[in-house]
């Protein structure tokens, strides 16, 4: 029954002075009571915005968390006259989405800064100490983090109602790095003239997808006492079993992983990757462990760049 109909049916039957004022008062309560979660609704609409732009997503590397917030600053910042900036640090309690070579498990520290230089506080909830929430965050530079909804499980239903559609579409993070990586080689190929090489980061290059076996991970190197600001990468090698797409003819795949996880690729694990060969090691999306379901959906895009 619509909103019109309920308060229609609540009104039968009472005198017609007394009917307004019911409807009055039904009216102030349904505002208000859209004013209280306005704020939350908004923050949803715009994970739900986020989830949608496939290629966004993967571009800015997104992530969808259960988190709880530990952690309130206010601090003076130098673009306000008198203004600050809030600094907020959510716990990690779960993960809901996230590339596979991201540092971000349970118990990791997401800090997020809100610069308002009227010294407007953050709205409470859902900004508060203690409280828990739902959070999306890019981590193309740093970590650039939505405003948080409030946990509940209704919204996390509903969060995770979107991530199944997800992944329906586009299979798990690093599948979905596959296909953006495969749509950005399809363009700059386009724009390539004929019988020219593609160059990516300054080097020649030839890009193309791939199912393979992983023959070897080289193992993790200890680290120093000195932290670093540059992770140490390691090298794989991926026996290929079937070219998708692009023009790659040796047999075995010498990469550097993305990151010291490897994507958290196995030794002897089938696997779907997206790669840049070069003249030295090759540069691939992170492995995403294989399957039909993802084969197809691989094949499907390759066609589709095939009309294209």
């Amino acid at each position: 029954m619509g909103r019109r109909s309920m308060l229609k049916a609540m009104l039968f039957g009472f005198p017609k002075a007394q009917s307004a004022g019911i409807a009055a008062l039904l009216l102030v309560l349904t505002v208000c009571a859209a004013a209280t979660a306005s704020p939350d609704a908004a923050a949803l609409r715009a994970i739900h915005g986020r989830l949608q732009d496939y290629r966004a997503l993967a571009r800015q590397r997104g992530a969808i968390f259960v988190a709880e917030i530990s952690k309130i600053e206010s601090i003076p910042h130098a673009s306000c006259k008198s203004g600050v900036e809030h600094r907020v640090a959510y716990h990690v309690v779960e993960v809901l989405w996230d590339e596979p070579d991201s540092l971000a498990q349970p118990g990791y520290i997401v800090s997020k800064g809100f610069v308002d230089c009227r010294e407007k506080p953050l709205d409470s909830p859902p900004f508060a100490v203690g409280v828990k929430v739902l959070l999306y965050c890019g981590k193309l530079d740093g970590y650039s983090c939505l405003p948080p909804a409030q946990y509940s499980d209704e919204n996390l239903h509903t969060v995770q109602t979107w991530l199944d559609q997800l992944r329906a579409e586009e299979g798990d993070p690093a599948l979905l790095q596959v296909h953006e990586h495969l749509l950005q080689s399809a363009e700059l190929l386009r724009k390539v003239p004929a019988g020219r090489p593609v160059v990516t980061n300054g080097e020649l290059s030839r890009p193309f997808v791939f199912t393979g076996q992983v023959k070897s991970i080289e193992p993790p190197r200890l680290q120093g006492p000195t932290p670093m600001s540059v992770g140490i990468r390691r090298y794989m090698e991926i026996t290929v079993s079937k070219v998708l797409w692009g023009d790659f003819k040796d047999p075995v795949v010498h990469a550097w992983c993305n990151s010291p996880k490897c994507g958290g690729a196995q030794p002897d694990e089938t696997v779907i990757l997206h790669c840049y060969a070069t003249r030295s090691f090759a540069q691939c999306s992170p492995p995403s462990s294989y399957s039909e379901e993802k084969l197809k959906k691989v094949e499907s895009w390759v066609a589709e760049q095939s009309r294209n």
